[in-house]
Parts: structure tokens; C-alpha cells; sequence
């Protein structure tokens, strides 16, 4: 074996290492980041369940409104405080798009670019009386 043997050899063997530790860092990093997703996914999910457990305990307190308009009001002003949309970085926001119907709360909460949705009937946590609204 000569000289050009080795460096020739010597130098496949570095690029072949050096792929490699390429692919693992790519992997961890990957990793990392389905991990933060996976925590943001949580996160909003808790907040959609204390979205509904706000809703319910406030339906409890108050009683049933005749208006479903001034108890989405109330509700949102509620969620807009929750502790767990402030608990951590980057805080949650909610957003709030056009519900399909009356008596509904379209519920967007985002955080770290995820989204997580949900569709809140008024009437079924006993915030409103339904039908109250419909004309």
C-alpha cells in the first residue's frame, strides 16, 4: 500500500464519519423540535378543557343568561385571564373566528405555531338558555 492508498482511504473513512455525525445532530435536532411541538399541543389542549371547565364554572355561579351573546362576553373576558395561557413561552392567545351559528363559541387557542380548535355550544354548558337568541 502506498501513500495515495492511505490518504485516499483516510479520506473516505473522514466524509463517511463526517455524514454521519451530520444525520445524528439532524436527528436530535429533529427530535428536539417534535418534542417542544408535542409540549405547545399539550399546553393548548389544557387550555381548550379549562376553556370548557371556565365556561361550566361560570354557568354555575351565574345561572343560565337570556342573552348568548352577553354570556360569550362574560366567558371570553374569563378565558382572556387564564392563568395557563400566561404559564410559559411563548404565552397562548386566543382568537376568536366567526362561530357558525348562534349560541356557539369558535375557541382558537395558538402558541409556538401550533393551533388547536374547538366549537363551544353556550347552551350545553348552561350558560344560556337555548333558543333565547335565535331571532
Amino acid at each position: 500500500m502506498n501513500l495515495a492508498e492511505v490518504v485516499s482511504a483516510s479520506l473516505i473513512l473522514m466524509l463517511g464519519c463526517s455524514s454521519s455525525a451530520q444525520l445524528w445532530s439532524q436527528g436530535f435536532r429533529s427530535g428536539a423540535e417534535l418534542a417542544q411541538r408535542e409540549a405547545h399541543m399539550d399546553r393548548l389542549e389544557s387550555l381548550l378543557v379549562a376553556s370548557e371547565g371556565t365556561a361550566r364554572q361560570l354557568a354555575s355561579t351565574q345561572g343560565p343568561a337570556t342573552d348568548c351573546q352577553v354570556a360569550a362576553g362574560q366567558l371570553v373576558s374569563h378565558l382572556m385571564v387564564l392563568p395557563l395561557a400566561q404559564a410559559s413561552n411563548p404565552p397562548a392567545s386566543l382568537s376568536l373566528p366567526q362561530p357558525p351559528g348562534p349560541g356557539l363559541l369558535h375557541l382558537r387557542w395558538e402558541a409556538g405555531g401550533v393551533q388547536r380548535e374547538r366549537l363551544l355550544s353556550l347552551s350545553a354548558v348552561g350558560l344560556c338558555q337555548e333558543g333565547a337568541n335565535a331571532a
